[in-house]
């Protein structure tokens, strides 16, 4: 169990966030461990959600469009 914690652990410091989720749900957990990998999973989907929520406000879709007509990436 130890070691399905450190995966889970893992995959979250190296952003891995798939990897949060599968690993959380392919471990064996104790019923005393069970809802603490819940929460986790579930807070780190909510944190995932929220960071991608702020960058996708932050792009003007004319300004992604405008590199993207032009046959280059709008960030070169």
């Amino acid at each position: 169990e130890l070691d399905a914690a450190l995966a889970v652990l893992q995959c979250a410091w190296q952003r891995d966030h798939a990897g949060v989720h599968a690993a959380a749900a392919s471990g064996a957990w104790s019923p005393r461990v069970a809802p603490l990998v819940r929460h986790v999973a579930a807070r780190h989907r909510a944190n995932t959600l929220e960071l991608m929520s702020r960058a996708y406000t932050s792009v003007s879709v004319s300004h992604v469009a405008s590199g993207w007509t032009r046959g280059t990436h709008p960030s070169r």
